[in-house]
Protein backbone atom coordinates (compact mmCIF):
# COMPACT_ATOMS: atom_id res chain seq x y z
CA UNK A 1 0.00 0.00 0.00
CA UNK A 2 1.23 3.57 -0.65
CA UNK A 3 1.46 6.03 1.75
CA UNK A 4 -1.32 7.94 0.49
CA UNK A 5 -3.92 5.10 0.65
CA UNK A 6 -2.34 4.55 4.22
CA UNK A 7 -2.77 7.95 5.36
CA UNK A 8 -6.76 7.78 3.86
CA UNK A 9 -7.39 4.85 5.81
CA UNK A 10 -6.18 6.14 9.05
CA UNK A 11 -7.87 8.95 8.84
CA UNK A 12 -11.03 7.14 8.22
CA UNK A 13 -10.10 4.81 10.92
CA UNK A 14 -9.62 7.99 13.14
CA UNK A 15 -13.28 9.26 12.28
CA UNK A 16 -15.07 6.27 13.23
CA UNK A 17 -13.97 6.10 16.64
CA UNK A 18 -14.19 9.61 16.63
CA UNK A 19 -17.99 9.30 15.61
CA UNK A 20 -18.54 6.11 17.88
CA UNK A 21 -17.13 8.27 21.18
CA UNK A 22 -19.65 11.11 19.92
CA UNK A 23 -22.30 8.24 19.75
CA UNK A 24 -21.79 7.17 23.36
CA UNK A 25 -21.56 10.44 25.03
CA UNK A 26 -25.33 11.66 23.43
CA UNK A 27 -26.62 8.54 24.33
CA UNK A 28 -25.32 9.17 27.77
CA UNK A 29 -26.69 12.54 27.65
CA UNK A 30 -29.95 11.60 26.36
CA UNK A 31 -29.98 9.37 29.77
CA UNK A 32 -29.58 11.97 31.80
CA UNK A 33 -31.94 14.28 30.27
CA UNK A 34 -34.51 11.92 29.53
CA UNK A 35 -35.00 12.41 25.93
CA UNK A 36 -35.16 10.41 23.10
CA UNK A 37 -32.19 9.08 20.91
CA UNK A 38 -33.13 8.29 18.03
CA UNK A 39 -31.21 5.62 15.78
CA UNK A 40 -32.11 4.16 12.22
CA UNK A 41 -32.55 0.74 12.38
CA UNK A 42 -33.57 -1.73 9.38
CA UNK A 43 -34.56 1.58 7.36
CA UNK A 44 -36.86 3.32 10.56
CA UNK A 45 -36.05 5.75 13.29
CA UNK A 46 -36.81 4.23 16.31
CA UNK A 47 -35.52 5.88 19.82
CA UNK A 48 -33.52 3.35 21.75
CA UNK A 49 -33.39 5.45 25.10
CA UNK A 50 -36.46 3.61 26.80
CA UNK A 51 -36.34 6.39 29.83
CA UNK A 52 -37.32 9.01 27.30
CA UNK A 53 -39.95 11.47 28.59
CA UNK A 54 -42.97 10.81 26.03
CA UNK A 55 -44.29 14.05 24.64
CA UNK A 56 -47.52 14.80 22.60
CA UNK A 57 -47.09 15.60 19.02
CA UNK A 58 -48.31 19.24 18.85
CA UNK A 59 -50.04 20.29 15.81
CA UNK A 60 -53.64 21.82 15.19
CA UNK A 61 -56.45 21.03 17.17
Amino acid sequence: MNNKARSIDSEAAATLRALRRAAKRAMRVSKVTGTPFWVMKNGRMVNVNPNAKRRRKSGNR
